[in-house]
């Protein structure tokens, strides 16, 4: 079994007042990329001042910050801010210019070291509405990569990332999977990939960029999306009738690879797009993992 579990040590390198000012900062209605810019710069205190309206503002953040922590600790989850030992230092590409910034916490379920596990890591991503043959390439490519030792990470959507996340849940064992999603811990979305989601923290690790009580909306999905990215290795598309799910990629200059698939097929039209705009041709996850290696 893989022995990259998270060290409990690591969620207490930060002092409890720091923690706290990053998990005010998460929490503040009028959070903006500078605030975040200037919270890895000069520490999440000065980035705080600049979201107090009011004294009052500034007490009410802390309170929900010192509530929020406590109900991580009920619901079996954990809150990592920048400078933990299990931030995925690679948040960092998104502070930079032209780019939405990093968020200022995780919050986690799992027993893995999300820092280390996403060392090599690869999006496995693609349509929601797969065909049969975008179900079984996802599944394919998940139990290769699993396998050799990849972590694979994505939202657990319906269709290919689903079919990626039960193929590589059966072979965690060898390394785990990430499941981000674009809601709060425990308001997983979709909902009826619930039980999915219960054996990601069981088996892997559950992780969210949003407080506890967050629903899903077009925005959190393309926030969602940016931290994927940003903490992975590479993003592999298997189906996509638009090619959207390759933005983030492009933008933070990660590797892309992309799956091509029947000539005729409007699901494959997006892959075949990226193909022609540059991205790298894979059949195989051997192709992948060649690829990869020689980058």
């Amino acid at each position: 079994m893989s022995d990259i579990s998270a060290d409990p040590a690591t969620a207490t390198r930060i002092d409890r007042e720091t923690r706290l000012d990053y998990l005010a900062l998460a929490l503040s209605p009028l959070l903006t990329v500078d605030m975040i810019r200037t919270a890895f710069t000069d520490g999440p205190a000065a980035a705080l001042r600049l979201s107090e309206s009011t004294p009052h503002d500034a007490q009410a953040l802390r309170r929900r910050a010192v509530a929020e922590l406590a109900t991580a600790d009920a619901q079996g989850a954990r809150i990592i801010v920048p400078g933990d030992g299990e931030w995925p230092n690679r948040l960092d590409d998104l502070n930079a210019d032209q780019q939405p910034g990093a968020p200022a916490c995780l919050w986690v379920r799992g027993g893995y070291h999300l820092g280390e596990i996403m060392e090599k890591s690869v999006v496995l991503t693609g349509a929601r509405a797969a065909t049969s043959y975008g179900l079984h390439t996802a599944g394919q490519f998940a139990a290769t990569l699993t396998e050799a030792g990849w972590t694979i990470a994505n939202g657990g959507g319906f269709g290919a990332d689903s079919a990626a996340m039960r193929t590589a849940l059966v072979a965690y064992d060898r390394s785990p999977c990430v499941v981000l999603l674009a809601s709060g811990l425990n308001r997983p979305f979709p909902s009826p990939h619930a039980p999915l989601f219960e054996d990601m923290a069981a088996f892997g690790l559950l992780v969210s960029p949003f407080p506890f009580g967050t629903y899903p909306n077009r925005g959190a999905f393309t926030r969602r999306q940016d931290i994927l990215t940003a903490m992975s290795s590479a993003t592999l598309i298997v189906e996509s009738v638009s090619g959207k799910l390759a933005r983030s990629a492009k933008a933070l200059g990660r590797p892309l690879f992309a799956v091509p698939g029947p000539a005729n097929s409007a699901y494959s039209a997006g892959c075949h797009a990226l193909i022609r705009d540059g991205a790298r041709l894979v059949a195989t996850a051997r192709d992948f993992l060649d690829d990869i290696a020689a980058a």
